[in-house]
């Protein structure tokens, strides 16, 4: 396989996946960029001081909800199981309502039968030509 096959490859897969190394990569370019330093030196600097300040930039342009999501999203995921369980048993109690409140309404009439459709014939008049 040559280089560039690999690389398409490689790349493809990565990305697809957030592979811990497209991260970095990507952290490092994005670092190379805001802060002007050519790629190369950004790759001897540490992954603590490239990721800090990626995510740091990232964060910054946030509002104060976006924050607290992305906090909750990353930081904290079991708050996000814990809200999802709460918000299913609330739902549940909601449906078991709703149905209860159902069964309690009076029953609708019952229907009558349609009357039967009356035909009407219409014959011209000396009247009408008036």
């Amino acid at each position: 396989m040559t280089p560039r096959l690999y690389a398409i490859i490689k790349s493809f897969y990565s990305v697809g996946n957030d592979t811990e190394d497209y991260l970095y990569r990507k952290a490092c370019r994005y670092y190379s960029e805001k802060f002007s330093t050519p790629l190369m030196e950004v790759l001897k600097l540490s992954q603590v001081h490239v990721f800090l300040n990626y995510y740091e930039s990232i964060l910054d342009t946030k509002t104060d909800e976006e924050f607290f999501d992305a906090y909750i999203e990353n930081l904290r995921p079991d708050l996000i199981k814990e809200n999802e369980e709460e918000i299913n048993k609330i739902v549940d109690i909601i449906n078991k309502r709703e149905a209860n409140r159902k069964q309690s309404l009076p029953k609708a009439p019952k229907q009558e039968e349609p009357l039967p459709s009356v035909s009407f014939q219409y014959e011209e008049s000396d009247e009408d030509n008036i």
